[in-house]
């Protein structure tokens, strides 16, 4: 039994954040292993490529995937455009179907991140948070300390600083630092069907100074201290 005072282990700090550790998987440091997900029946698989093992029938995912994330707002073609070219390309899989993407790109100083879109009945169940941590540990591995990003969406912001949030808390980084620049008419039009909203009101006002109908987005840079 343990005792009132003992110090939670790495297991139990983890699971305690809603994380599910796993040994398959290291992230940051060679001790820390784990998997960003809450624990599900059934594990979606995580796969890293280059841009150059992606097959017609992986980019055709992913086309398919943006679509049925972004609605209407987007055509196939732009769909592309809008992550690629990138470095790095991040496929989930439940079995053998794509349901979940994200790209990075590896800069001078930062990780860029390029793209990503997930299956709206995966939505809210760790995916997209793992796709950060993914690009997160890019970033570490390649000795930056930035990652970059842009986005109209305010669940995509409250995914990234939940996730830094989160590696703040079990020390994988001590703090990081937020760069928030308002970028006019970037892509011309909302890119998806509906305006995003999160479930958090005052992230959504965060966004409420973006005109959507002309394609603002913010620039969003964060720089995590270690």
């Amino acid at each position: 039994m343990k005792k009132q005072n003992e110090p939670e282990n790495e297991d139990e700090i983890l699971r305690r954040l809603g994380l599910d550790p796993v040994k398959d998987y290291q992230l940051i440091h060679d001790t820390l292993s784990l998997y960003y997900a809450k624990p599900r029946p059934e594990k979606i698989r995580i796969i890293e490529f280059r841009p150059s093992d992606l097959t017609d029938r992986m980019k055709q995912g992913i086309i398919d995937i943006g679509l049925v994330a972004f609605g209407p707002g987007m055509t196939p073609e732009e769909i592309i455009e809008h992550v690629m070219p990138t470095d790095r390309v991040y496929m989930g899989f439940k079995g053998t179907r794509a349901i979940g993407f994200a790209t990075a790109n590896i800069q001078e100083n930062a990780v860029d991140f390029v793209g990503a879109a997930v299956e709206p009945q995966y939505q809210g169940d760790g995916l997209y948070n793992e796709f950060v941590m993914r690009r997160v540990s890019l970033a570490f591995e390649h000795g930056k300390n930035t990652v970059k990003l842009r986005t109209q969406n305010p669940v995509v912001y409250l995914g990234v600083t939940r996730s830094l949030d989160n590696l703040a808390e079990i020390g994988a980084i001590n703090s990081y630092t937020e760069k928030r620049e308002h970028v006019k008419g970037m892509y011309g039009r909302m890119l998806t069907e509906k305006r995003p909203l999160s479930n958090i009101g005052e992230i959504n006002r965060i966004f409420d100074v973006l005109d959507y109908e002309k394609g603002d987005t913010f620039s969003l840079e964060f720089r995590m201290v270690r």
